[in-house]
């Protein structure tokens, strides 16, 4: 997120909430929805903006609270092969979906399951979320391919194979 208003939390309060043990993480530069290019985007822009995505929030957070970053929060929950490799490139150590749900010991680091919870939420509907689990087998794909491959338009007009 880029904090460019009153309303977004501001580096001094960020800092006190990590001094109170709220661990502060990235949600990207501009909660552009990583899993898909825009319009007529190259390749070579797609995966530099997901880069810039990536490295620019981490890069402030180590600059203005000192710390490294290890996870991301995708907007929109969304994420592909793509992002994900470029996550384990530039040092993430995970990420997490919206989709809602337990995570067993062999979920995929970079696909953690998270419950979004709202401030409207009653007591009741704070606890269904909180009590969520599903049955998974290991190895079981919850998986969603990437939407870029090979055969998009943006990948052959860079003269990819």
């Amino acid at each position: 997120f880029a904090i460019t208003s009153s309303t977004t939390l501001g580096w001094n309060l960020l800092a006190e909430m990590e001094k109170g043990s709220i661990d502060v993480q990235c949600h990207t530069k501009t909660h552009r929805n990583l899993d898909v290019s825009k319009g007529k985007e190259s390749f070579r822009d797609y995966f530099a903006s997901m880069k810039t995505e990536l490295v620019e929030p981490a890069r402030a957070i180590g600059i203005h609270l000192n710390k490294k970053v290890a996870y991301l929060a995708y907007p929109y929950g969304e994420t592909n092969n793509l992002v994900v490799a470029l996550m384990e490139k530039t040092g993430y150590r995970g990420g997490f979906t919206v989709e809602r749900g337990g995570n067993p010991f062999f979920a995929d680091r970079y696909r953690i399951r998270r419950s979004m919870i709202y401030g409207t939420y009653t007591l009741r509907e704070f606890e269904s979320n909180l009590a969520t689990f599903s049955e998974e087998e290991p190895g079981e794909a919850r998986v969603p391919g990437p939407r870029i491959t090979k055969e998009s338009p943006s990948w052959a007009s860079q003269g990819h194979p």
